[in-house]
């Protein structure tokens, strides 16, 4: 189940001791711990949220723990299911 993939796992368990609205942070924290190969993932993520503002509020840590936790790269689908305040 995706929803447990980073909780279960101790190589993550790190990013859980983050604020959770520290979405720098927590994209490079995902690096890190080596859930992506790509060596611009940080930076990739970080764009994509900054570039629809979701660095207000909550949004951000939503969208980011929705990305990590199933591995989504298209913004819309990740956002279609999420329960924050902003819809695609």
């Amino acid at each position: 189940d995706h929803s447990l993939f980073l909780t279960q796992r101790e190589r993550y368990a790190f990013l859980f001791q983050l604020n959770e609205k520290n979405y720098k942070a927590w994209a490079k924290g995902l690096k890190k711990a080596g859930y992506a190969t790509d060596p611009e993932y940080p930076e990739k993520l970080i764009s994509l949220i900054e570039r629809f503002q979701l660095d207000r509020g909550q949004e951000s840590a939503c969208l980011l723990r929705l990305l990590a936790i199933n591995g989504r790269s298209n913004i819309k689908a990740a956002l279609s299911s999420c329960r924050c305040s902003i819809q695609p």
